[in-house]
């Protein structure tokens, strides 16, 4: 095996540095920011490895053959300063390495995360050597003096040590990957930001918050004063939107200035990295953030001065390097990747449902609601290699058919053409709506995590795919047109092109045929798998306006009247 592993890594060392091709980008896309490669927008259905699968080459083997058979195009995974510097200076890629290669052999792309200074807001991937000198690489401390295992984002050394071999590792990146784009992406640390307290209180941090706010910063702000997130703006304004300052006389008396004065010097520390590795390998470079607790909002309770939502106009500020911010998101999904999702910063999804709160099924859903509802350039839920993800759980189904629908998907993104669905919390129904038709959808109540996902692919054409759900098509017109369905199939996408398996009618179909669509199409409430997947194309008529005003059953807003919406 030694042998193989060192054939592979003389390969891949053997792509000439000088015959660079196109570079993965995130270009605009019909209005929208997508990640391209090799020129053309690559959507990412991913899966994020556990932390310390990719350091064995059985388990990264083993997972990466298991993603392939669950329709995956992309595997993150992460690397680890500590891994390839155990000697300062002295250089391990046997990793990097390896890594590409097992990814090649499954046809898979890869991102690869940067665990060097912090991680879920600890130093806990960083040398030995680092470690070991408290001098040169300064902690964090909190009010009460105590020392904690947190790289202190003020130093100057540990960013340099830091960036040096961020840098080698992009070097030999582009060496092994210039010319095939394996990799797509780099993450650059983890989840950052101080846990146990708001800020800093070390000495040095203390001189530093109490000097002005950076000339940088400011400007920033007074430039897209307009435009800033609702709490930045709040806060600053609630202070009188001074334009320089202290940070205590700029952001006021409390934890908000805390938060923007770590989020700064962060923002800062990781920009630096960022430039050293674009300066040899000009991929994308983005951060993850670990979210604000709604029950426990204030900075410390999460990581203070990460790149959460709240933050986001600080780290545009002082980190103007990197591509994106990104949102690790386990919880009130709907509403936390919206606020990630501006023209600056395309929305990407690393992590998602937590199996250790016992979130094990609900990837299907947030994956069609990702990629389909919010346009995320990528989703992938963490823990992907984890034994609960076996060869019968459902996201192989549901990336599957998003792999069939992703040449409609990308032909439709940014016209308003596509929306999906699933059910969040107690909610049994709910209403989506395009230019002409609206679909009431109606959630089986079997069904644990129903979900799907709707395209208009033409005037009166559409297609739905999802599982566990209703979905009845009604006039979105003020003077209440009836609609009748004329044709539904199921079917499946092969090639690009729609290819039958069955037309649909009577017990099938909601309103033996009339009405909409059923996923899947066999009465659910007889039976239900949480692998059920179905993918039906229908065909509409709008009926002409009647001259006496009134309602065709099929728009009367009590219809039907055959159990769907009871």
């Amino acid at each position: 095996m030694k042998l193989i592993i060192a054939g592979l890594i003389a390969c891949l060392s053997s792509v000439s540095s000088g015959q660079i091709g196109q570079i993965p980008s995130l270009e605009e896309h019909q209005g929208k920011i997508l990640l391209h490669v090799d020129g053309k927008p690559f959507p990412m259905l991913g899966g994020q490895l556990m932390n310390s699968t990719s350091f064995s080459e059985d388990l990264t083997a083993s997972a990466f053959s298991r993603l392939k058979a669950f329709h995956l195009n992309t595997a993150i995974a992460p690397v680890s300063w500590q891994a390839i510097e155990p000697v300062e200076n002295e250089y391990d890629f046997s990793m990097v390495d390896r890594l590409v290669a097992q990814a090649r052999n499954q046809e898979l792309k890869l991102v690869l995360l940067w665990f060097g200074s912090w991680k879920n807001g600890r130093s806990g991937y960083v040398p030995g050597w680092v470690i070991s000198d408290l001098d040169r690489f300064p902690r964090m401390e909190r009010k009460n003096g105590v020392r904690l295992e947190v790289i202190s984002n003020l130093s100057e050394e540990a960013s340099q040590a830091d960036a040096k071999a961020f840098a080698a590792f992009m070097k030999h990146l582009r060496e092994i990957d210039g010319d095939e784009n394996t990799v797509l992406m780099v993450q650059i640390e983890n989840e950052m930001g101080l846990l146990g307290d708001s800020r800093n209180r070390s000495a040095r941090a203390n001189e530093v918050f109490a000097k002005p706010v950076p000339e940088k910063l400011m400007n920033y702000l007074s430039e897209h004063k307009d435009s800033l997130m609702p709490e930045m703006k709040e806060l600053w304004q609630k202070a009188g939107a001074k334009t320089s300052g202290t940070w205590t006389e700029v952001f006021g008396e409390g934890l908000g200035a805390d938060e923007i004065f770590m989020a700064w010097y962060y923002g800062r520390y990781v920009n630096r990295i960022a430039l050293a590795g674009k300066a040899e390998h000009p991929i994308p470079h983005y951060v993850n953030a670990w979210t604000v607790n709604p029950d426990k909002p204030d900075p410390g309770k999460h990581p203070s001065g990460g790149p959460v939502a709240r933050m986001m106009d600080v780290w545009k500020a002082a980190a103007p390097d990197i591509d994106l911010l990104a949102v690790d998101c386990y919880q009130n999904f709907k509403t936390k990747i919206v606020n990630f999702a501006r023209e600056d910063n395309p929305l990407f999804i690393p992590e998602a449902c937590a199996l250790w709160r016992g979130d094990r099924w609900s990837a299907p859903q947030k994956a069609f609601y990702a990629i389909g509802e919010a346009q995320a350039i990528g989703f992938a839920p963490f823990g992907i290699d984890h034994e609960h993800y076996g060869k019968d759980h459902p996201i192989g189904v549901a990336y599957k058919a998003l792999s069939q629908l992703m040449p409609l998907i990308l032909e439709h993104y940014g016209q308003g053409r596509i929306r999906a669905f699933y059910k969040e919390g107690e909610e049994t129904r709910e209403e989506i709506k395009f230019e002409k038709y609206r679909c009431r959808i109606k959630y089986a109540a079997e069904v644990e995590h129903p979900y799907g996902l709707i395209i208009q692919t033409g005037e009166d054409q559409f297609i739905v795919a999802g599982n566990g759900a209703q979905v009845i098509f009604q006039s979105n017109l003020k003077n209440r047109q009836g609609v009748s369905v004329t044709e539904v199939e199921e079917g499946e996408i092969v090639d690009g092109q729609w290819r039958r398996l069955r037309l649909l009618a009577g017990d099938e179909v909601p309103g033996q045929g009339t009405q909409g669509v059923a996923l899947p199409p066999l009465a659910y409430r007889l039976l239900h798998k949480r692998t059920n997947m179905s993918m039906q194309r229908l065909n509409l008529y709008l009926h002409p306006p009647r001259k006496d005003g009134k309602a065709d059953a099929a728009q009367d807003q009590n219809a039907p009247k055959d159990g769907v919406f009871d």
